[in-house]
């Protein structure tokens, strides 16, 4: 099984501007996964980018750069499996090998367990596994949940359940899964894998960063 490990992170940011370059620790946000990365001992990286300063951050890590994303695959309505399978295609072509699965780690999810990570990448390649997104449990309170009806009223959510959400911790697909359902997450075929994260953390606003620099910076939580 050969695995591409990518790291998607484009210059513009809609949501939250410079995201993956705003600093926690004196550190860019994007330095957390590379950091992971190198502890993890993955061989085929590639940092997904059309940055200059993104490039320059990874080569000081010491990772290789020879790939940049080009720019029709850097708006913000660009899908993640077109920008994954572009990059898995150039790496291929330029050094003669065949792909079968891909790591995703996002730089929006600074705060991983590096034993956890292990056991998730150890689990998919055990159980031969074709698409796999990590999860954790929402923390809410059931009786407090409202559903909005068409017609713009609210009813309590009358349910027990446990409610998950996608964390950003990890994505491991196979490529030919994601060509055939072009997407990482396909209900009843995809492996949720419930991770340990206290405080998962997916960086998409300014709120949500600000957030997880309390708790890095603080010495709440510990990094890789």
């Amino acid at each position: 099984m050969n695995f591409l490990t990518i790291v998607p992170a484009r210059k513009k940011s809609i949501r939250f501007k410079n995201k993956n370059i705003s600093k926690i620790k004196n550190k860019p946000l994007i330095e957390y996964t590379l950091n992971i990365i190198k502890k993890l001992k993955l061989k085929n990286v590639i940092v997904s980018t059309d940055s200059k300063l993104i490039l320059n951050i990874s080569k000081k890590k010491n990772f290789n750069i020879d790939y940049k994303r080009p720019l029709n695959l850097s708006g913000s309505k660009t899908s993640m499996k077109d920008t994954v399978l572009h990059a898995v295609d150039w790496f291929e072509k330029k050094n003669k090998i065949k792909i079968d699965h891909i790591i995703l780690l996002q730089p929006t999810a600074p705060i991983r367990k590096l034993k956890s990570i292990v056991k998730i990448i150890n689990f998919y390649k055990k159980n031969k596994l074709k698409s796999l997104s990590s999860v954790s449990k929402l923390r809410v309170n059931n009786d407090c949940i409202l559903v909005k009806s068409n017609k713009g009223k609210f009813k309590f959510l009358k349910s027990k359940s446990i409610f998950y959400e996608l964390d950003g911790n990890i994505y491991i697909i196979s490529k030919n899964f994601l060509k055939k359902y072009k997407n990482f997450n396909v209900e009843g075929k995809t492996h949720f894998y419930k991770t340990d994260t206290k405080f998962p953390i997916d960086i998409n606003y300014k709120e949500e960063f600000t957030m997880a620099k309390l708790l890095i910076e603080s010495g709440t939580i510990t990094t890789a």
